[in-house]
């Protein structure tokens, strides 16, 4: 069934007793590990990634705050995690010292049934920061962002003369 589907069908016909198993996997080339944090099950959980490979995601509170729709992409995410601040600067401070944030770290949020363990969505973003408090840290995180340099084409009536009406 496809992952749609499987979140249409789990927030229409499942039983109240399902819920939703929330994760978090963080990733970037200059950490020392992948991160793969469970929200609502303390024992940790054994769950299945897209590419059919079974992954144990540990426990970390994580609270997921949805800032605009994720049909856009203007999509932001913020992700706060309860690791009080133990997890995520030490990791930063090995970021900045290889290459700083050229390369951002990549997010990827997904979402499970707690009855199958079926993968019901997933949400793949990418790190515009992270803040840092004392009871955890804080990221922000967003649809890449594919046109920094800006290097279109500059509009000149030289170029385009029908662009002199305009004028």
């Amino acid at each position: 069934m496809l992952i749609e589907q499987q979140y249409i069908d789990f927030f229409l016909n499942s039983t109240r007793d399902v819920v939703g198993i929330e994760t978090i996997e963080i990733s970037h080339p200059s950490i020392s590990k992948t991160y793969y944090f469970v929200a609502n099950i303390q024992a940790g959980e054994t769950l299945k990634l897209e590419d059919g490979k079974s992954q144990f995601f540990e426990f970390l509170p994580v609270q997921f705050t949805h800032e605009a729709d994720n049909n856009t992409l203007d999509y932001q995410l913020s992700v706060q995690l309860g690791d009080a601040g133990t997890i995520l600067p030490e990791e930063i401070e090995k970021l900045l010292k290889a290459e700083g944030w050229r390369i951002k770290p990549k997010v990827t949020k997904r979402d499970y049934r707690s009855d199958s363990l079926a993968m019901i969505k997933i949400i793949k973003t990418e790190c515009h920061g992270v803040t840092t408090k004392d009871e955890g840290s804080v990221m922000s995180c967003g649809a890449p962002r594919l046109n920094n340099i800006r290097r279109g084409q500059i509009q000149t009536t030289e170029r385009f003369p029908t662009l002199e009406q305009f004028r």
